[in-house]
């Protein structure tokens, strides 16, 4: 648990390992390196990282795939092609094909890699089974089966989780239901409403909030001004900037749109008069 220093964007664990992305998009991985799952990291720019056993996979900005570590199942063997997100299980790993399949490779002894077909939204694969989010909502699971975990119950749900003997889903709701083994009670999931769900080896962790309730503020651009929104829907990418957690735009720093404003500097002065006579001259067309 000796996390590096810096600024992240998302962490994933495998059995004995860790790994974060960097908000610069490079991956960074501590903890046993028994297989090489952390320390034959690969550079380049990733949106996204999963740990199996020994293993480590993660998704480059073009998503292509990148797995590493323990490879004597062919869990580290990724096909080619355009994924849009990636998962890892004991001994197997599982990611969605840009069109909204499953590929599957690697350790197939409880059928955990023969995925069912369709278009599914996310995937998330633990110790021998994988679990599947429908484009309908609804959820599909595969694999080893002694506990239940993937008797699957019927309804819409918005996301999944794996643990290692039993499986979880997020209703539309907010709620949380969960099958499988429940010998430590992590199954027993508590009342209200949760944003995020995650699932151990005897453990369940959810994040606590209503995924549909406006959350904080986000400058949508230079001149633009603010809307109020979730942190998900603030894309740095596309120039817009989140001022963080219960902010709102009644108390926000963004600038706002000042007609005649012309260079965009927030006043209107000689520059904007400027910049407009430069701009001047014969329409095309």
């Amino acid at each position: 648990c000796n996390a590096p220093d810096g600024v992240f964007t998302q962490v994933a664990g495998g059995d004995e390992h860790s790994i974060g992305l960097r908000n610069d998009g490079t991956i960074e991985c501590w903890g046993g390196n028994s297989y090489g799952q952390c320390n034959n990291v690969p550079g380049g720019i990733f949106t996204q990282v999963a740990g199996g056993n020994h293993h480590s996979i993660a998704l480059r900005e073009n998503g292509t795939i990148e797995c590493w570590g323990r490879n004597d199942t062919g869990q580290c063997d990724a096909p080619s092609g355009v994924f849009t997100q990636v998962a890892a299980g004991l001994w197997h790993s599982t990611a969605i094909r840009s069109d909204g399949t499953i590929a599957c490779w690697g350790n197939n002894f409880y059928g955990q890699c023969d995925a069912p077909s369709g278009v599914f939204t996310q995937v998330e694969s633990n110790y021998a089974h994988s679990i599947g989010l429908r484009a309908d909502g609804t959820i599909a699971c595969w694999g080893f089966n002694k506990w239940g975990q993937c008797d699957a119950p019927s309804g819409v749900f918005t996301q999944v989780a794996a643990g290692t003997l039993n499986s979880y889903g997020l209703r539309q709701d907010g709620t949380v239901t969960c099958w499988g083994y429940n010998s430590f009670g992590q199954c027993d999931a508590p009342d209200g409403v949760f944003r995020q769900i995650a699932g151990g080896l005897q453990h369940t962790i959810g994040l606590l909030g209503d995924p549909t309730v406006v959350i904080g503020a986000c400058c949508t651009g230079n001149t633009v001004g603010c809307v109020e929104t979730l942190e998900d829907d603030c894309d740095a990418a596309l120039g817009l900037t989140w001022l963080g957690p219960n902010t709102s735009c009644s108390d926000s720093q963004c600038p706002t749109t000042c007609e005649g404003d012309a260079t965009g500097n927030g006043i209107v002065d000689y520059s904007d008069l400027i910049s407009v006579l430069s701009n001047w001259g014969p329409c095309s067309g």
